[in-house]
């Protein structure tokens, strides 16, 4: 299909990086309130050392909010704006679980854990985190602990995965469950990685859509009433489109659907789109932006068929941002009111990991700041 392409050629925008402020003004009055900013970490100038950052939508912001020389990582912005969790390591590289005021002030450590403590996420409420305890050898647990620090609690062994890469704790949207990846080591001949819900007790564990394929990295939509994922077949048939790629399936488990190509899909807050990433018809990653249907917001475009010269009617295809030569462009976030999207990458012109901006109609992408950690995916609140 051919589809909707908003690159960049030769010449790019021209970055504007601004320089580090502490001025309290420009937090609206309230220094410690990080409402519509995005926080990332990044690395200095010296390259010793990462950090966590605040920058504002249109990059005239920009602030440092943790200093010394632990390698800080993996932030996330509590719900009400006020509070960062994130991974800090010390001397022996291991990451342990903290948690700062919003100007970054109050440092404190709130859990150490056998292994690396990181990618932790808020519950709905913004009382509770929960966060994994990542093993060298792709083993994780994962724990819960409310925001005081106190009432720290394992509530999932042994999660195994095939890879390094692995997904954020997701709550639901009433903040009684948390779905999750790991291997299904009772099917011996397969082997798949699958989706699961266990109450935050830990208790009630339980495959969420079957675990016959292959499917992970779910998001719960905002009402709670779906749940989007990529899934992978394991016998594909190449006659069919669906063997692979983002689906949906109702929060109860039931009518899975497939939606698209492309895999990390993520709702908007106003549950009115997903955004996923996906190779373009030049084989470089891709931000898209498509309905909960699968279709484009408003665009059809003819596509080709390859066995003969004629063209035929497509259908409604996605919104794209891409780049030209872009393979790290991924993980998107989305601004609070749904109408932007974050998403780091490196391009061959920008050799440095950059954060870009870009709104929901997928024009005019403006890149805020370089030196981003691309591992450390962007919170926005």
């Amino acid at each position: 299909m051919k589809k909707l392409l908003l690159s960049f050629t030769a010449v790019l925008i021209v970055l504007v990086f601004t320089c580090c402020t502490q001025i309290k003004e420009v937090f609206k009055g309230d220094a410690d309130n990080l409402k519509g900013f995005i926080v990332y970490a990044g690395v200095e100038g010296d390259g010793n050392g990462t950090f966590i950052y605040a920058v504002s939508p249109d990059g005239s912001v920009k602030k440092r909010l943790t200093t010394g020389v632990r390698s800080d990582n993996y932030p996330a912005v509590s719900p009400d704006g006020k509070t960062v969790v994130f991974s800090s390591a010390g001397d022996d590289y291991k990451n342990r679980l903290y948690l700062m005021n919003g100007d970054g002030s109050k440092i404190r450590q709130i859990a150490a854990t056998e292994n690396d403590a990181e990618l932790a996420s808020w519950s709905p409420d913004g009382q509770r985190i929960a966060f994994l305890d990542r093993s060298s050898d792709h083993v994780t647990s994962i724990y819960v602990i409310n925001k005081n620090g106190k009432g720290l609690k394992k509530i999932v062994s042994g999660c195994a995965h095939h890879d390094s890469y692995q997904y954020v704790p997701e709550w639901s949207a009433d903040g009684k469950y948390i779905l999750y990846n790991k291997i299904n080591t009772d099917d011996k001949d397969n082997n798949p990685e699958c989706m699961y819900l266990v109450n935050t007790d830990g208790s009630g564990e339980k495959i969420f859509g079957g675990c016959e394929q292959t499917r992970i990295d779910g998001n719960f939509s905002p009402d709670g009433s779906k749940v989007v994922y990529y899934m992978e077949r394991k016998e594909m048939n190449y006659n069919r489109s669906d063997n692979m790629g983002v689906f949906i399936m109702n929060s109860d488990g039931t009518k899975e659907t497939y939606l698209t190509p492309g895999y990390r899909p993520v709702w908007s807050p106003d549950g009115a789109y997903i955004a996923y990433t996906a190779a373009d018809i030049n084989y470089s990653n891709a931000i898209f932006i498509m309905y909960p249907d699968g279709t484009g917001p408003g665009r059809t475009e003819t596509e080709q068929n390859m066995y003969e010269d004629e063209t035929e009617e497509g259908d409604a295809i996605p919104l794209q941002i891409t780049f030209d030569g872009a393979g790290g462009v991924k993980d998107p976030v989305w601004s609070p009111d749904s109408k932007k999207i974050a998403f780091v990458t490196e391009t061959s012109e920008v050799a440095e990991g950059a954060l870009w901006v870009a709104d929901v109609s997928g024009n005019s992408p403006a890149a805020l700041v370089k030196n981003v950690l691309g591992r450390s995916r962007p919170s926005w609140r």
